[in-house]
């Protein structure tokens, strides 16, 4: 059965499981992750969001607090329309796994 991603963090656990996996995954998310995530996920991520990938240190405790969205505030044009036309929901085409876009701007 294709491993289903909903959430961010699924999203986050996938991406490191492929890296520690497969060596050429690792090098070209290292190199390029914009290209990698965008053909992964088989959308264009908007060039205002930004991807950082970071190579953990064993002697060092990583801890990321996630953007909290402030109430009141709106939808992006993008994200308006992603909704609308049902486009938050696709399929690798390469692994066959459906995959939740998780905006990563929010």
């Amino acid at each position: 059965m294709a491993e289903v991603v909903n959430t961010r963090g699924q999203l986050a656990d996938s991406i490191a499981k492929s890296a520690e996996e497969s060596a050429d995954f690792k090098k070209a998310l290292l190199a390029d992750p914009r290209k990698l995530m965008t053909e992964e996920l088989g959308v264009d991520i908007p060039a205002a969001t930004k991807i950082e990938v970071v190579q953990e240190k064993s002697d060092t405790f990583y801890i990321v607090l996630p953007y909290k969205a402030q109430e009141g505030e709106e939808l992006g044009d993008s994200d308006l329309e992603q909704v609308a036309d049902g486009s938050l929901s696709k399929v690798n085409k390469t692994t066959c796994q459906t995959v939740t876009v998780v905006n990563l701007s929010l």
